[in-house]
């Protein structure tokens, strides 16, 4: 039985490193490199409980906003490579990639027009 046991951790060791692999990060980062102590807004517990990808089933966003350098993309790396070593499949785009790929790809998504400062789509149109 213990030979068993071995070959299914290492078979879903294997199935976790593919989907890392298949993730395209541009380096893997963990919660534990993540410096807490650095960063005290950060709310540590949260992140925890982040970590444990209950959000995911439950359909749920989580956005990080902040400052540059504060640990946004730290962060959320972190929990995506997490989410794969509990067998969610992720997928890492920066923002210019994601556009590009959401508008010219087969499928492709309409963007909606940006909004002017008066907080109208379009054209601002007289009354």
């Amino acid at each position: 039985m213990q030979l068993c046991e071995l070959e299914l951790l290492d078979r879903e060791k294997r199935a976790a490193e593919r989907r890392l692999k298949a993730a395209r990060f541009p380096t893997i980062k963990t919660l534990e490199s993540f410096d807490f102590t650095a960063r005290p807004s950060v709310n540590k517990m949260l992140v925890t409980e982040l970590a444990r990808c209950e959000f995911i089933d439950k359909r749920e966003n989580v956005l990080f906003v902040g400052n540059p350098g504060t640990g946004k993309s730290h962060l959320a790396t972190a929990l995506a490579a997490e989410a794969c070593g509990r067998g969610y499949k992720v997928r890492f785009f920066r923002a210019t990639e994601l556009v590009t790929t959401l508008t010219r790809g087969p499928g492709r998504v309409q963007l909606p027009p940006a909004q002017n400062p008066a907080g109208q789509v379009g054209p601002a149109r007289a009354r």
